[in-house]
């Protein structure tokens, strides 16, 4: 609880007992600190990934560890993260909080790779956003995790310039709350399944494949408008289809739906549940190249 005083790690490799299910010590916890500087430095547990230590990743999403801890949000400022690498074994591998800038960042075998934190153990909520510019996440079953609400329910505010995985199944994940208080940008790469990626909840969040040549998806066939998705091409030739919009509530990403073919099938585009496009129910596109870009405002759709 030194709230004054910058803790400074460098040059160190880290190693902590091991847990079948997650429940061990933490390698760093910076929590009470007002600042921290992490510069390359590793750690991980002691655990053997797959044989009899522990199978996958998943199991480990019954415990309550967490491989580093940067300061808690309140009295936080100027935290530095430069070539931190987690070799797996935690709950959660690093929990990042406001004012931290995080340069080449990798971990492995967590249930959660990168914790955003708006709020944990009795801090105040953040304020303030945080900035990664590379981080490289394998093998861990959420990429990203959001942890508490920000400052009157907005926030964590996160930017990633870049978050590398090869995951069929990219997510971002979280409690229905704190992700829809979350915001900011992730930028994905790497050989990542397109149509795997997921947001466990509605979140101010946006997801960018940051490896797309152009960003329209074909479709022949009814379909759910995903969270990596902007431009929707929909060719209606065999039948009509219907594209469906993901929760306004909330929502950053402006979608674009364009009716492709010249045939008498319609385009519908149909908002979730009881929601609406400019109070209407749907909205249906009938002629070759009619589009409709929509905008969330928050509960509902409008038209741009």
């Amino acid at each position: 609880m030194f709230s004054n005083m910058q803790l400074v790690v460098k040059n160190l490799a880290i190693l902590t007992t091991h847990s079948t299910y997650g429940l061990t010590y933490g390698a760093v916890n910076a929590w009470g600190c007002a600042n921290a500087h992490l510069e390359n430095v590793g750690y991980g547990t002691a655990g053997v990934v797959t044989g009899s230590d522990y199978t996958s990743p998943g199991v480990l999403g019954t415990g309550l560890s967490v491989g580093l801890l940067l300061p808690a949000p309140g009295n936080n400022d100027h935290v530095v993260a430069k070539n931190v690498g987690c070799g797996g074994g935690y709950t959660y591998a690093l929990f990042l909080t406001e004012h931290a800038v995080m340069d080449r960042y990798m971990a492995l075998y967590c249930w959660a790779g990168l914790v955003t934190v708006g709020t944990y153990r009795g801090s105040v909520g953040s304020v303030h956003a945080m900035k990664v510019l590379s981080a490289s996440i394998e093998a861990c079953v959420n990429e990203l995790y959001v942890l508490g609400a920000g400052s009157s329910g907005i926030g964590p505010i996160v930017d990633i310039d870049q978050l590398s995985t090869e995951s069929s199944t990219p997510n971002i994940a979280g409690q229905a709350a704190h992700m829809a208080a979350a915001r900011g940008i992730v930028r994905w790469t790497g050989l990542f399944t397109e149509a795997g990626l997921t947001h466990d909840q509605p979140t101010g969040i946006e997801s960018v494949n940051g490896q797309a040549a152009s960003p329209v998806r074909a479709v022949t066939v009814s379909t759910t408008a995903r969270p990596i998705d902007r431009v929707i091409k929909a060719d209606a030739t065999v039948g009509a289809i219907t594209v469906s919009l993901p929760s306004a509530a909330p929502n950053p990403v402006v979608y674009t739906v364009v009716k492709a073919d010249a045939s008498a099938n319609t385009v519908t585009v149909d908002p979730f549940g009881a929601q609406t496009i400019n109070a209407d129910a749907t909205r249906v596109l009938s002629a070759r190249w009619e589009s409709v870009t929509v905008r969330s405002d928050g509960t509902n759709w409008i038209t741009l």
